[in-house]
């Protein structure tokens, strides 16, 4: 089986990369996990390859608080991708990935 090109997010907006991450995040974790609505934003240098997601998550009943989150299967990595432009991996950043007081965390994603 080929191996899928490397996404060049270079020729692609933020608002695009932006959605189609929240559409696999959702598919993949949020909705799998009882995850209630994260705010997800995109942060990217000028002319950068290289794009950091951060998703603020609120740890309200059922959902999995922030001490857990890193045990969810799956959220290790998350993998876009678009027929015509390739496929992009973001990484969890467990060293970014904070509480930011109360039921409230930021999760991290980087790009590889």
């Amino acid at each position: 089986m080929a191996r899928k090109k490397k996404m060049d997010v270079g020729s692609m907006g933020n608002n695009e990369i932006l959605e189609l991450f929240e559409n696999k995040f959702k598919s993949e974790i949020v909705d799998k996990h009882g995850i209630f609505e994260p705010e997800i934003e995109i942060e990217r240098g000028l002319g950068s390859n290289s794009v950091k997601i951060l998703c603020r998550m609120y740890g309200m009943a059922g959902s999995p608080s922030f001490e857990t989150y890193n045990d969810i299967d799956g959220v290790e990595k998350i993998t876009i991708e678009r027929f015509d432009k390739g496929q992009l991996s973001f990484k969890l950043d467990k060293e970014e990935t904070v509480s930011v007081g109360g039921n409230e965390y930021l999760v991290t994603y980087r790009s590889n």
